[in-house]
């Protein structure tokens, strides 16, 4: 009991020394401070009125009701020490409350200042963040422009620029489209154009990267035979794995690359002899844009 009771005086001592003296020092007669302070509850609703209405999370309800009220009570000229005396006991008791308790959840629960939240417009600020979502999410779409090489170890090579349509059908699971100009570097050079439908599972994903591995099927049709002594249309199927990388933090553009095995065949529909073939590794990269 006669801790607390020091402590009263102590306290005492200090509201009467830094407080009552100097606004009596200020101010030259009662009246005078008397009206200073009947003009303190209007302007300390009109200022910290909208953020203990924030950090309390009221903006719907108690903000217009204390806030603009107020304000039109006193442009109007009325006594504004008794037009309000209960939203003036109710927001003080509210500056209170907010002080003891923490910020009401805005979006990711980000915390409120003072300083930064004391304004004098009449409509709290929002801001809107959009959230991408995951690489490999359902319905996701992407766009790939790449290059692919195939050489076959005995002097034949296959070279492509291909572009790519693909839909995530389900998580980590997408199908798509290719369409690419090929040049077939052999005894008789030629090009060619493919169409083809590819499939590829991401079966882990981590961060930034994801592993996949891909099917496909597709067809050619050359300006003349492919290889030398088969025929100028061709079946192409496809397997394979490789990864992708995301370049930047704010956006899902992604290096793509991988190792597949790149077939050239007519299924014998020429005959057995018009079948020879081509067999070799195909290493593939390119760019994969989200829209």
């Amino acid at each position: 009991m006669r801790r607390d009771l020091v402590v009263s005086r102590v306290t005492l001592c200090l509201v009467r020394q830094r407080i009552l003296e100097p606004l009596l020092e200020r101010f030259k007669s009662l009246d005078e401070l008397q009206n200073a302070l009947a003009e303190f509850p209007d302007r300390f609703i009109e200022v910290i009125g909208p953020f203990v209405c924030k950090r309390l999370g009221l903006f719907d309800s108690l903000n217009p009701w204390i806030f603009h009220n107020a304000l039109q009570h006193r442009d109007a000229g009325q006594d504004t020490v008794h037009v309000m005396p209960y939203s003036r006991t109710l927001l003080i008791s509210l500056c209170l409350l907010a002080a003891s308790m923490p910020a009401a959840a805005q979006g990711d629960a980000e915390r409120v200042s003072l300083f930064s939240e004391i304004s004098f417009d009449n409509e709290p600020e929002t801001a809107k963040q959009a959230s991408a979502e995951p690489y490999g999410s359902k319905d996701t779409r992407f766009y790939m422009l790449g290059t692919t090489l195939a050489p076959d170890f005995t002097g034949n090579v296959d070279a492509s620029i291909h572009g790519q349509y693909t839909y995530f059908l389900i998580d980590d699971f997408e199908v798509g489209v290719e369409a690419a100009f090929w040049g077939f570097f052999q005894e008789n050079n030629t090009v060619g154009l493919s169409s083809s439908l590819v499939m590829r599972y991401h079966f882990y994903q981590a961060r930034r990267w994801s592993a996949f591995a891909e099917l496909g099927i597709g067809v050619l049709i050359a300006t003349d035979n492919v290889p030398d002594d088969g025929t100028n249309f061709n079946l192409m199927p496809r397997a394979g794995a490789g990864i992708t990388y995301q370049l930047f933090e704010d956006r899902n553009t992604r290096l793509i690359t991988g190792l597949r095995w790149h077939h050239i065949s007519n299924a014998r529909l020429a005959g057995e002899e018009r079948n020879p073939a081509r067999d070799a590794p195909g290493l593939y990269v390119g760019l994969l844009y989200e829209f």
